[in-house]
């Protein structure tokens, strides 16, 4: 019976949307409201407190531990031609020096010649190739969502030297919906993917950014690693937590990435 009087409503308000001016396009933007609370609540209902991720730095210790995979995302565009260090381009940001030392996580060996590429959106939540896109509003793209421009800031591709080691000069990442801070990451050997991961900050230090010129222009991120559904659906993403330190005006985030034999 209530479902009956709930699709009797329904109809009448759709004829009645039909039949003045306006309604209708109240009752979707109402319609739109009420779906982006939903969304708003499921993200902040979320709690990833419950894990304690496992990560280690190069800088402080020789163990290691195999990154956890996690989604390519839809805004992913391989280019081996963007062999790079510095993908900042005409970017603005807090200064970032990105660090990472490959592995093969049986026995920590570092990886000589393992491929790494980097991407990740500006400080105001844009992806090069997909400016057209609003960093406020999710993608509803399933995969990979269809390119916009032909930009390329903030991507880059590094090959490891004998130590593992590949370096990175960007900055800061921001936010965008339903994402915390972070930084995407694939590893290829022998040009075949050996991981897609992702790459977290602190959250002190990600409030802390948020205050800073040009990361000010938008509010603080909703959005935090303690409600993240990416860190929560790789079990709190061991291998993934950056090393922060203070270097200049901006940071250097160091990391062993693990990776599987």
């Amino acid at each position: 019976m209530k479902t009956f009087h709930l699709q009797r409503r329904a109809l009448l308000l759709g004829l009645l949307g039909a039949a003045i001016p306006g309604l209708a396009g109240a009752q979707k933007q109402a319609a739109e409201s009420s779906s982006t609370s939903l969304l708003r609540r499921m993200f902040m209902e979320a709690d990833n407190s419950r894990f304690s991720p496992e990560s280690y730095s190069f800088e402080d210790s020789e163990m290691c531990v195999v990154s956890a995979e996690a989604t390519e995302g839809p805004y992913y565009i391989e280019d081996p031609s963007l062999l790079r260090s510095d993908i900042r381009e005409d970017r603005e940001g807090a200064p970032l020096e990105v660090v990472l030392r490959i592995v093969k996580a049986d026995g920590c060996r570092p990886v000589a010649g393992a491929a790494v590429d980097i991407w990740h959106c500006d400080a105001q939540g844009a992806y090069s190739g997909y400016t057209a896109y609003e960093p406020l509003v999710r993608s509803r793209s399933r995969g990979h969502a269809k390119p916009s421009d032909g930009e390329t800031f903030l991507r880059g591709r590094q090959v490891a030297d004998e130590s593992g080691m590949v370096r990175f000069r960007t900055i800061y990442p921001g936010w965008y919906r339903s994402r915390t801070q972070h930084i995407h990451a694939r590893v290829f050997l022998r040009e075949r993917v050996a991981a897609t991961i992702q790459l977290y900050f602190p959250d002190q230090l990600n409030r802390e950014i948020a205050l800073r010129k040009p990361y000010n222009r938008r509010p603080p991120a909703p959005y935090h690693n303690r409600n993240d559904f990416v860190i929560g659906g790789s079990g709190g993403a061991d291998g993934s937590w950056l090393k922060m330190t203070a270097s200049g005006d901006g940071y250097r985030g160091t990391l062993t990435v693990g990776i599987r034999a």
